[in-house]
């Protein structure tokens, strides 16, 4: 299962991430760009709208741990 988590770069988002990484094809997207237990964090602000739907495609769930 493919599963976009947005706000994996939070305190709550990096100790999740390393849970969910054995049992699931994680796609990382956050406000800040990086790496989150090895994963690439991609860059997205859910407050563009217009930017969200190519994050989905291919995606089964979204977990949003974002706080905005």
């Amino acid at each position: 299962m493919r599963v976009l988590l947005v706000g994996a770069s939070g305190h709550v988002g990096r100790g999740v991430v390393p849970l969910l990484m054995s049992g699931l094809d994680l796609r990382l997207a956050a406000l800040d760009t990086g790496e989150v237990a090895g994963l690439p964090v991609a860059q997205l602000d859910l407050r563009q709208p217009e930017k969200i739907a190519p994050f989905l495609e291919g995606v089964d769930a979204v977990i949003n741990l974002a706080i905005q």
